[in-house]
């Protein structure tokens, strides 16, 4: 089995944890340390950083954020700085994996009708439960200008019921049994 993950970021508040996860993922796999995060979204990222991916609430605006990471200018490098700064703040305000989960899928999904003030193309957003647990969101442009809200939520359930059906056959693959 070939597994293959490019560039995850590590971060932690405790220095010791961060280095004996390295020790561990290094035994499993073969991992190259590249230091310190130099660029998020494109951005530079000067002196500490506080970054997570287990909000969201603001995957939204990095989804955003990020459509402007080819080639930044200061009002992006000025609002990076604010989502981090918010990051920062408010540490408190992860999501919640619980460790007492039943199998059960359940999705939300809505669509904001030409959401993109530059294509008018209307924005997916779902999220997807394990039991009680968020194990997959998405929030992305639609890649057509939906010609009402209506056939933009059907667009969005689509995109929904697609990722549900994969990780139904996922967790058949991995013989998980209800």
């Amino acid at each position: 089995v070939l597994i293959y993950v490019d560039d995850p970021i590590i971060t932690r508040n405790n220095s010791d944890c961060t280095s004996q996860l390295k020790e561990h993922l290094n035994a499993k796999f073969h991992i190259s340390d590249l230091g310190k995060l130099k660029y998020f979204l494109g951005i530079k990222v000067p002196g500490k950083y506080y970054l997570t991916i287990t909000r969201p609430y603001i995957s939204y605006i990095v989804h955003v954020h990020s459509q402007f990471s080819h080639a930044p200018r200061q009002p992006h490098l000025e609002a990076a700085y604010r989502i981090l700064h918010y990051l920062k703040r408010n540490p408190g305000q992860g999501i919640l994996f619980h460790s007492d989960n039943s199998l059960f899928i359940n999705a939300y999904c809505d669509a904001d009708w030409e959401g993109c003030l530059m294509t008018r193309h209307s924005t997916t957003q779902y999220i997807v439960f394990l039991g009680k647990s968020p194990i997959s969101l998405r929030s992305k442009n639609q890649t057509v200008a939906s010609r009402s809200s209506a056939e933009a939520e059907y667009i969005a359930i689509s995109t929904t019921s697609s990722k549900i059906v994969w990780l139904l056959r996922l967790l058949q693959d991995l013989q998980v049994k209800k």
